[in-house]
């Protein structure tokens, strides 16, 4: 069950630091800085964007879980915690994107450091059994069957 979250969690992260270190190399061997006088505005727009898409991406995971109905079969939790945590860090990854693209357009190093606070945020809230056990209530009996 978590094997295919891990994956995905890994995957997720590991493009991430590649469009990151692929955003570095075209700032370090770059000395043209074509937006620079909205420089100001672009942060800022980022910064909204950031806090929005961290909230919002929390408040649908949190609505989806507690709606869930956590008398349904194993299987049916398994694949809400999936999906519920695959929108989460689709809307993380976006961030990210953005962050990136934004430093590379102005060639602000600042948009690293949120980038890392995205990675941070995506890491604490990484998917785990106990997570899962806890969101979804499961009884004993469920229990046994992810932690057997």
């Amino acid at each position: 069950m978590l094997s295919v979250l891990n994956i995905l969690f890994l995957t997720l992260m590991s493009g991430q630091f590649l469009y990151l270190a692929i955003g570095l190399f075209i700032i370090q061997t770059s000395d043209n800085q074509l937006f620079s006088n909205i420089n100001n505005t672009i942060l800022f727009t980022v910064l909204i964007m950031n806090v929005f898409i961290i909230f919002t991406s929390k408040f649908i995971y949190n609505k989806n879980v507690t709606k869930f109905d956590k008398q349904l079969a194993l299987e049916n939790k398994i694949q809400s915690y999936q999906i519920n945590n695959l929108i989460f860090l689709a809307l993380l990854e976006i961030a990210n994107i953005i962050n990136v693209s934004a430093l590379i357009i102005t060639m602000n190093y600042f948009f690293t450091l949120l980038f890392l606070i995205i990675i941070g945020f995506s890491f604490i809230n990484k998917p785990t059994k106990e997570k899962f056990i806890m969101q979804y209530e499961l009884n004993s009996d469920e229990v046994m069957k992810i932690l057997g």
